[in-house]
């Protein structure tokens, strides 16, 4: 058929091939790369959406603008680094790699302390100039909106609230999303889990039968949970983003919050794609029918009954 077809292709996928086979070796210096590409790309949006914008492309306010630039990282980055290869809350859950996969994360987030080092380096040394940081890289930066966390909560602070799915899309509930509320942590946490959960296991399920198209269906995936109304936060999926406005600002409130929310929906991801790929597995596997002559000749046959 044409899936089994699209799944035997074989993919150029990842365009390039991070290192994986030993716990360390110097090869695995090119896992720096993946974060530094990523952290470009994202400090680029206010750029790129003015650049699309002016070229032609017509789209319902920022929001969607900032998802289409999402599609345009998700696509790129999938497509050249693999998923797991500039996301930790996805390299953690990568369980064929064993214990080698903690080097790579150390590596993944050591490039964040990198990059935000140079940064301010520069800065104080003069090579770039004051407030350049501030100006360009953190305000292109995004970061959910907690109340009591970096949002001050007084009588006239609205809050969003946690709608279900089937609810958000009926209409019946308003989780007052794009309005400038903030949301109780425990909130953020259970709607960025299961939304990054959602895109998860989608892709561990289904990735598979994909093939060479892994890379847009991941873009076109995590598009479209951004796009759901009970996706409040935008579906961050990545803590890389947070973790770098963190360091460069010097504020790590939200961070535990991001990290929790993304790394325990891929954990739960990958114990129910798991769980569920070992079931089709049970009910799907067919017995191998004996057809060799000499098996069925091997074959004694039934003792006759002895008569008196």
């Amino acid at each position: 058929s044409f899936v089994h077809a699209l799944a035997a292709m074989p993919s150029p996928f990842p365009l390039v091939k991070l290192p994986r086979a030993k716990f360390l070796s110097s090869a695995d210096i090119l896992w720096l790369v993946p974060p530094i590409v990523h952290m470009v790309l994202v400090v680029a949006r206010p750029h790129a959406i003015d650049f699309v914008k002016d070229n032609g492309l017509k789209l319902d306010g920022i929001g969607q603008y900032n998802i289409f630039w999402g599609f345009v990282i998700q696509l790129s980055m999938v497509g050249t680094f693999g998923g797991d290869g500039f996301n930790p809350a996805a390299l953690i859950c990568t369980t064929p790699m064993g214990a080698k996969r903690i080097s790579k994360l150390i590596l993944l987030i050591g490039s964040i302390y990198l990059i935000a080092f140079g940064l301010k380096t520069a800065e104080t040394q003069g090579y770039l100039e004051r407030g350049f940081v501030k100006k360009n890289v953190v305000s292109a930066l995004g970061s959910p909106p907690l109340c009591g966390v970096n949002v001050k909560v007084d009588k006239k602070t609205c809050e969003m609230k946690l709608c279900g799915v089937v609810e958000s899309l009926q209409g019946t509930c308003d989780a007052k999303k794009g309005k400038g509320c903030c949301m109780q942590p425990e909130v953020f946490v259970m709607d960025e889990m299961r939304h990054f959960f959602a895109l998860q296991f989608i892709m561990r399920v289904f990735g598979p039968y994909m093939g060479m198209t892994v890379p847009l269906w991941a873009a076109i995936v995590q598009a479209a949970l951004r796009l759901s109304p009970s996706s409040i936060t935008g579906l961050l999926s990545n803590p890389q983003p947070v973790l770098f406005k963190a360091i460069l600002t010097n504020d790590y409130k939200v961070m535990p919050y991001v990290a929790a929310a993304t790394v325990g929906g891929g954990i739960a991801a990958l114990i129910a794609a798991t769980t569920v790929q070992m079931v089709a597995v049970r009910l799907f596997a067919t017995k191998p029918k004996t057809t060799d002559k000499k098996a069925l000749d091997a074959t004694p046959a039934p003792e006759s009954k002895k008569t008196q």
